[in-house]
């Protein structure tokens, strides 16, 4: 089992990409997390969408703010020594509060690949980690800046913010 946690220090034009990335200027686009399900509702932007005919081969790049995104992930792999060879889909996340415990456990492929977060403000709304039998390994707490990368074959599920915040994270899948 591989959960990696550390905090990304950005340096100035980095950080001003970090923060348009949650603000009013950049592009969000209301959604459900569940298409077949009414809630769960949040904004989201797809830097990379899914690849509809094999998933295997990596995502189809949506947003002309991708290559940004992506510049992140790859210093983050190059300082922990980890190979990028495809990413799968990427995507800007502003989600809301909810009455309930967390989002639905889920892991994100059905292959092997790595899940990364890059928390973009401090705010309510951990990741947790869960084993085979639902029970919680990790939780990890939102700070700005703050990253994340586990396998991602470990179920995994997202709390809520509170009342009033949202909660900012870029969400990549690679292997």
């Amino acid at each position: 089992m591989y959960i990696l946690e550390d905090k990304f220090y950005a340096n100035v034009d980095q950080q001003r990409w970090l923060d348009f990335f949650k603000s009013s200027d950049f592009p969000f686009f209301y959604t459900t997390v569940y298409p077949d399900r009414d809630f769960f509702k949040m904004f989201c932007h797809s830097l990379m969408k899914r690849n509809p005919d094999n998933e295997h081969l990596g995502g189809i790049v949506n947003s002309p703010f991708y290559e940004i995104a992506e510049s992140f992930l790859l210093e983050i792999c190059k300082q922990n020594n980890l190979d990028l060879n495809v990413v799968y889909r990427a995507s800007v996340n502003g989600s809301f509060h909810y009455d309930v415990n967390h989002t639905f456990i889920h892991v994100d492929h059905e292959f092997d690949h790595k899940v990364f977060l890059l928390y973009l403000n401090t705010c309510k709304g951990d990741t947790i980690l869960f084993d085979s039998h639902d029970q919680i390994i990790k939780t990890i707490t939102p700070e700005k800046n703050k990253y994340v990368i586990f396998d991602g074959n470990i179920r995994h599920a997202s709390s809520f913010c509170e009342q009033g915040d949202c909660r900012f994270v870029l969400a990549m899948t690679f292997n």
